[in-house]
């Protein structure tokens, strides 16, 4: 050790055991000497039959709820089969007979029902932002009418 150039007066140590040098460093607790935190009282046993009636109720709600929603649903259909026939009544009645609707010719100005400030040429009406609608003639109930 010492022949070497450049060595320190102290180098010339001998090595220490390993004993020795763990001896210098603290001793990690271990996990049962830690204090762990207090997590409260045990959780209370689960009731299965109360869990199981409420499981039930739910079904039995969706199960009522589904049944209002399909009849409200077959009443929506009902009502739009039955508006739906009597506008094709009406047309073919209007179309055998060869009588026209509402008037024997059609307004001057689609737009004449609005007010002034409102419209624009013939066929056009303005809407509150200042765009402007096309009228479009549409038959509707039997008869033609013009709709933005």
């Amino acid at each position: 050790f010492g022949s070497r150039r450049g060595s320190r007066p102290g180098a010339r140590m001998a090595a220490m055991r390993n004993t020795q040098s763990q001896s210098k460093l603290p001793v990690r607790p271990s996990t049962e000497e830690l204090a762990l935190p207090w997590l409260g009282p045990p959780s209370p046993e689960i009731n299965e039959v109360h869990t199981m009636q409420i499981f039930e109720q739910a079904i039995n709600r969706e199960k009522l709820l589904r049944a209002r929603s399909e009849r409200a649903q077959r009443e929506r259909e009902a009502t739009q089969a039955e508006a739906r026939a009597r506008a094709l009544s009406q047309s073919q009645l209007l179309v055998r007979s060869g009588a026209t609707t509402a008037g024997a010719s059609p307004p001057a100005r689609p737009n004449d029902r609005f007010p002034p400030h409102n419209r624009q040429l013939k066929h056009q009406v303005f809407q509150g932002d200042g765009r402007a609608r096309m009228l479009s003639r549409v038959f509707v109930n039997g008869e033609w009418i013009y709709a933005a």
